[in-house]
C-alpha cells in the first residue's frame, strides 16, 4: 500500500535538493569541527550508550516522554531528559569513526535474527515490541544469542525520531556485533529535511541543525543490505530493474549520497534498492512504473524468482511498504515485506510486525496490533 504522502516524495526531491544544497554550503563541517565548537565532552560513547539504554529499556512499554505543557502531544519537549546534544553528537561521531562497525555494504548475519521493518519515529511501538517479545538487553534480554536487524526508515512521520536514533545508536555502540542498522529511503537529507526529522531536531535540540547534520552523516555510512546465513537477503526497498547480483551490493562503497539530479548507473541502483516495490500481484511480471514518482519502479515475481535462483537465495526480506497485517508475502513466498509501524501515522489502522528467523532459517511473524481495541480493529477490516 503506497500512501499519498509516499507518492509525493520523489516528485519533490529535485527542489528539495536545491534548497538543501543552498543552505548547507556554509555548515558542512566535519564532526571533529563540530565537537571543537562544543567543547570538551566528559563521557565516552559506551558510558552514554549504557545510560540511554538503561533509561529507556528499564521502563519498557510504560515509558513516556515528559510533556512540556497541557497539550499532551508527544515529542514537543527537549530531548535533554534522555540525552544531551553533546552526548548524541558523540554517539554519532563514534559510529562514523567506526564506519558503523562494518567495512562492507553487504553485512553477513547469522541466525537467529529478529528483523524489524519501518519504525518512522513511532518509538513507543518499538518499545512495545521489545516488551512483548524480549528486549535487546544483556541480562534479562536476548542480545547475547539473537541478532537484531533493522531495515531502515527510522525517522520522519512519527514524533519521536530522535528517541529512535538515540536508542538504536546506543544499542549499536554497546553491541556492534549483534545489531545491524540498514539504510532506508528516509535516511537521506533531501527526504528527512521535509518529512519531519529536521523540524524535530530544530524544535527539540539547542544544536538542532548541527545534530540533524550529524545524524545524516551517520546515515551516509549505513550499509544497504545484509545476508542471513548466505540464504536470505535483507534490504529496505527492493530489486528494481537493476539489482542482479549480491556482488553489486558488495561493490558499493560508503559513504554515499543520493543525488536526484544524477542519472548514472550507481544512482539508479541506489534508487532501486531503497525505493522500489513489488508489483500489485503475483501475476504482474516485469519492471513497471511506480506511483511513488519518476525514477522509481515496481518489479514482478519473475525478477524475484530469477534473483533468488541466480544468487542461491531462499528468500528476500524487505520493508518500505505499509502492509495491512504488518507482513505480506509475494512471488509465491520468495519475498516477504515487514512493516513495524502499527496504525501508521495514526490514521492507517494497519497492524505492525517483526519477523523472527530461527537457526533453521524458518521465518515466523510477531504481530503488534494497533493501539486500539482488537474489536475495533477486526470490525474495521473488509470481509
Amino acid at each position: 500500500m503506497i500512501t499519498d504522502e509516499d507518492a509525493a516524495i520523489t516528485s519533490r526531491r529535485v527542489s528539495l535538493n536545491e534548497q538543501i544544497s543552498g543552505r548547507s554550503s556554509d555548515r558542512r563541517l566535519s564532526l571533529g569541527d563540530q565537537f571543537g565548537r562544543q567543547g570538551s565532552i566528559g563521557a565516552n560513547a559506551a558510558e552514554i550508550a549504557k545510560r540511554v539504554r538503561n533509561r529507556v529499556l528499564a521502563k519498557g512499554s510504560t515509558w513516556t516522554v515528559p510533556k512540556p505543557d497541557m497539550t499532551g502531544q508527544l515529542g514537543m519537549g527537549s530531548l535533554a531528559y534522555l540525552v544531551t546534544d553533546a552526548e548524541l553528537l558523540l554517539l554519532c561521531d563514534n559510529a562514523v569513526r567506526n564506519k558503523l562497525w562494518s567495512d562492507t555494504n553487504c553485512v553477513s548475519v547469522q541466525a537467529p535474527v529478529k528483523v524489524f521493518g519501518d519504525i518512522h519515529g513511532q518509538f513507543q511501538d518499538l518499545l512495545r515490541f521489545f516488551d512483548e517479545y524480549v528486549a535487546p538487553e544483556p541480562y534479562s534480554g536476548d542480545i547475547g544469542y539473537v541478532h537484531y536487524l533493522f531495515l531502515g526508515d527510522y525517522v520522519d512521520r512519527g514524533t519521536l525520531s530522535l528517541e529512535v536514533i538515540a536508542l538504536l545508536l546506543a544499542l549499536k555502540t554497546l553491541h556492534p556485533e549483534c545489531i545491524t542498522l540498514l539504510r532506508g529511503n528516509h535516511e537521506d537529507r533531501e527526504i528527512n529535511a521535509d518529512f519531519g526529522f529536521h523540524d524535530e531536531c530544530i524544535r527539540r535540540c539547542t544544536s538542532g541543525e548541527q545534530l540533524w547534520e550529524a545524524c545524516n552523516t551517520v546515515f551516509d555510512w549505513l550499509p544497504l543490505s545484509a545476508v542471513i546465513d548466505d540464504r536470505i537477503l535483507c534490504i529496505h526497498g527492493g530489486l528494481g530493474g537493476s539489482l542482479k547480483s549480491l556482488d553489486q551490493l558488495r561493490s558499493l562503497r560508503r559513504p554515499f549520497n543520493i543525488d536526484a539530479q544524477c542519472y548514472d548507473e550507481q544512482t539508479n541502483l541506489l534508487y532501486d534498492i531503497l525505493w522500489s516495490d513489488p508489483t500489485e500481484a503475483d501475476d504482474v511480471n516485469g519492471v513497471r512504473p511506480n506511483a511513488r514518482g519518476e525514477g522509481v519502479v515496481r518489479f514482478g515475481p519473475d525478477r524475484v524468482q530469477d534473483f533468488c535462483r541466480t544468487n542461491h537465495l531462499q528468500l528476500v526480506l524487505r520493508a518500505h511498504e505499509c502492509v495491512w497485517d504488518g507482513f505480506e508475502y509475494f512471488a509465491q513466498g520468495r519475498l516477504l515485506t515487514v512493516f513495524s509501524c502499527p496504525d501508521y501515522g495514526g490514521r492507517h489502522a494497519n497492524d505492525g510486525a517483526m519477523l523472527v528467523v530461527n537457526r533453521s532459517l524458518e521465518v515466523t511473524n510477531r504481530v503488534r496490533l494497533i493501539g486500539v481495541s482488537i474489536l475495533r480493529l477486526l470490525c474495521s477490516r473488509p470481509h
